[in-house]
């Protein structure tokens, strides 16, 4: 698997709570075969998160396309097709049909105040890796 890198921009105009819908074009191919065209990006305790805008359950994005991926109170991720909620720390499926697995998490870096999403990092993509 190649790595990649994608800029996401200055750190200060990214998220600072609560997670965004983005895009990845070309499509980013994850480990098990399944295509990724979005990723998910916030912020867990100050530092950027990132996973692959795919639900675990089906290969589908979590939103309708709208980009809203959260619970109305912001706490989860959600899944808007059939419910599933996950953790924003790790990604684990809290609830819903895909209980105990994992996004798939992609790594951010933070270098003098930008921010880049690395998709394909060996060891990364998998689901459940530390952050």
């Amino acid at each position: 698997m190649s790595e990649r890198e994608i800029y996401l921009g200055p750190s200060f105009m990214l998220p600072r709570r609560g997670f965004v819908a983005l895009p990845i074009v070309p499509a980013h191919r994850l480990p098990d075969g399944t295509r990724a065209a979005g990723a998910l990006l916030g912020r867990v305790d100050g530092q950027l998160v990132a996973y692959a805008n795919v639900c675990r359950h089906l290969a589908i994005p979590l939103d309708y396309g709208d980009g809203e991926v959260t619970e109305p109170d912001g706490e989860l991720l959600l899944c808007h097709h059939h419910g599933a909620t996950f953790e924003p720390r790790d990604g684990e499926c809290t609830g819903g049909p895909c209980v105990r697995e994992f996004l798939w998490r992609f790594r951010v870096v933070e270098r003098d105040g930008e921010a880049t999403l690395v998709v394909g990092h060996e060891g990364d993509d998998t689901p459940g890796a530390p952050p």
